[in-house]
């Protein structure tokens, strides 16, 4: 029987009756007591510790019990649209690449036919083959001469767009050949915030589909994917003091999915937030604070 006192002293609590009242002897009726008093209780988020169970009646006061807020949160990504430049160990791996490739090579069907047509125009030379034999040939030559002459007149476009030149971090048509992430300027309390497109989870929904509708609400025009159901990264903070009389809520915790923009170009909605951005690695330090930065690069190549 002390046992089962001393496990009740620890575990009593709002909206739990631990031990039946017909469980334990007269000898122990108020104790029984103390929990029926808070199992009728009408504020279920109040707790009790076991010393403010026994002088209840005096009028002690009650210790309020806080609860953590869950977001679902996307980390939405612009992967680069052409091609990055290369490291110079790369440029120094190609070029080997290439000297092997062209010692083990055999002569391709253009130089096979060089060959024959050098050794044709000797032959013209010296007279042995007559001009009329193949005066209307195109040579590969000529062939050639005519793709030098059309690669010449191509111009590849400027990878360096007019975002990048006016410095516009709100389009997410900039830095072409790196990976984007866009990220969302938020009013916590007093204080202005960059951080990922998030919302709260709602009664229902896996936080997945949480981490979409967030998506949803910032903008569309995309084919946005989602990479698979489980969360990539977690990240949790504190409210304001303000906000968290008004909530209820000690702050949130936000679990981040990963999805990437694989077709068309993502509007952020007029309104939906107040200021956005999409930003490489690089540049994510003059954004986000440090300890939320620290967390987004846990999973960010």
């Amino acid at each position: 029987m002390a046992t089962l006192v001393k496990h009740a002293k620890l575990f009593c609590r709002l909206n739990t009756q631990i031990y039946p009242p017909k469980s334990i002897s007269e000898s122990f009726k108020s104790q029984i007591k103390i929990c029926q008093r808070c199992h009728l209780s009408s504020q279920p988020t109040v707790y009790r510790k076991y010393s403010q169970h026994v002088n209840a009646d005096e009028g002690e006061e009650t210790v309020a019990r806080l609860t953590w807020k869950l977001m679902g949160a996307v980390c939405l990504e612009r992967p680069p649209i052409i091609t990055t430049d290369m490291s110079k160990i790369e440029q120094d791996y190609m070029k080997m690449v290439d000297e092997l490739e062209y010692e083990a090579s055999v002569l391709s069907d253009h130089e096979i036919q060089l060959n024959k047509d050098r050794e044709q125009m000797k032959q013209k030379q010296q007279g042995e083959l007559d001009d009329d034999d193949s005066s209307n040939l195109l040579t590969a030559q000529d062939i050639e001469d005519l793709a030098t002459e059309e690669y010449n007149r191509f111009k590849t476009a400027n990878k360096h767009t007019e975002a990048d030149k006016t410095g516009d971090m709100t389009s997410s048509h900039r830095k072409l050949d790196e990976n984007l992430i866009l990220f969302v300027k938020k009013e916590i309390g007093n204080q202005s915030v960059w951080m990922l497109p998030q919302t709260e989870h709602l009664p229902g929904e896996s936080l997945c589909q949480t981490a979409e509708r967030a998506t949803m609400q910032v903008g569309s025009g995309a084919n946005v994917t989602f990479f698979g159901n489980a969360p990539i990264g977690f990240y949790k903070y504190k409210f304001p003091n303000k906000v968290k009389s008004e909530t209820g809520a000690i702050g949130a915790k936000v679990f981040i999915f990963r999805a990437k923009v694989l077709k068309g170009q993502f509007s952020v909605l007029e309104g939906a937030v107040g200021q956005h951005a999409w930003v490489n690695k690089e540049e994510m330090k003059e954004y986000l604070v440090p300890a939320y930065l620290e967390s987004i690069l846990r999973f960010i190549r």
